[in-house]
């Protein structure tokens, strides 16, 4: 038995795929306490699968998803501790200003509309 921390598992409710997700970080990340509900983004997510052959020629997936951190994210769906550094205050394109599916999956929120205004 040791003591040493290999990795820190959260269970994040995502309203796009409708229940939660597990996502694993490094511990160099620190230990996070976010609010109930609290939108987050991953940074830098990866997602794996491994699958086991079973009986009758059918196959089990599980998925794993890691990242190198989980940080709270702005209305906006931007990490809410790097919107300064990352220019925030700089003029954006009407394209800069919409949120991708890419990173909807990464906040584990719903876009409710794919990010585009109707």
């Amino acid at each position: 038995m040791t003591d040493e921390i290999k990795k820190r598992t959260y269970d994040l409710k995502c309203q796009r795929q409708g229940h939660t997700i597990t996502v694993s970080i490094p511990p160099e990340a620190g230990e996070k306490a976010f609010p109930y509900n609290a939108t987050v983004t991953l940074v830098n997510p990866v997602v794996s699968a491994r699958a086991d052959a079973t009986f009758g020629g059918r196959a089990t997936a599980d998925w794993y998803i890691n990242a190198e951190d989980i940080v709270l994210a702005d209305a906006a769906g931007k990490p809410a501790d790097q919107t300064k550094a990352a220019g925030a205050d700089a003029p954006k394109t009407a394209d800069q200003n919409k949120p991708s599916d890419k990173t909807a999956d990464k906040t584990g929120t719903d876009a409710k509309d794919g990010g585009n205004k109707k």
